[in-house]
């Protein structure tokens, strides 16, 4: 699962681009990756496995960011979803049906953000 994030997926040779209705391009290929990690975290099922994995390796994974940018807001990213995992919000506390519905929602979608923002193209070293 962790691999799948930080992985670019590789395309099966189709055209990455299409027509969207407005008359400008789009990226098919980023969209069906985004799609394929979030349905990877998804059946994995353990968020809070997923998102420690997640906070482990993101600092391992070499990509280009001279500015810091892309890291800084994929730590923006993983900060949001370990408060969704805390049990001491308000809404955990009030209303834990709600609460793991967040979850369920939130830590894959933080995962898709992380692999759209640190993603590359060879094979990371990461820790589990």
């Amino acid at each position: 699962t962790v691999a799948t994030v930080f992985r670019k997926k590789k395309s099966s040779g189709k055209n990455k681009r299409q027509k969207t209705a407005t008359g400008t391009s789009s990226q098919v290929a980023s969209d069906n990756a985004v799609d394929f990690v979030l349905e990877s975290v998804n059946h994995f099922g353990d968020n809070s496995k997923t998102l420690d994995c997640l906070f482990m390796n993101v600092n391992r994974v070499s990509y280009v960011d001279p500015t810091l940018d892309r890291c800084s807001v994929a730590f923006e990213w993983l900060s949001e979803a370990d408060t969704f995992r805390s049990y001491k919000s308000n809404v955990a506390m009030n209303n834990s049906a709600e609460h793991q519905f967040m979850q369920k929602f939130y830590i894959p979608t933080a995962a898709a953000a992380i692999h759209v923002l640190c993603c590359v193209e060879t094979k990371p070293d990461l820790t589990f």
